[in-house]
């Protein structure tokens, strides 16, 4: 019987090299301090149930838009909003679109 793997080797080397040159090439939204780590997440937009890999920062600013908006925050909901059309628009059709 196969071992099952870890979160560690499902994700390769490879994988977190791209996600690092992909954050350091991005700023999040002034004002969002992050401190997060290298591991990219599962994020499922709650109605059509589609799943997007994002990185650390991704994440950051999704909960930021998540959160603006729960707190009626509209400006810094947008501002977010913006920063994923631009630097993941492909996750931003998924998730927010």
């Amino acid at each position: 019987m196969r071992k099952k793997q870890t979160k560690e080797e499902m994700i390769t080397k490879e994988v977190i090299a791209e996600m690092k040159v992909k954050m350091k090439s991005r700023t999040v939204p002034e004002g969002l301090e992050i401190d997060y780590g290298w591991w990219p997440q599962k994020i499922t937009n709650p109605f059509s149930k589609e799943s997007v890999m994002l990185c650390p920062d991704a994440v950051a600013v999704y909960d930021m838009i998540k959160g603006s908006e729960a707190l009626k925050q509209y400006d810094h909901m947008r501002e977010g909003i913006e920063w994923f059309q631009k630097h993941e628009p492909e996750a931003y059709m998924v998730l927010l679109d």
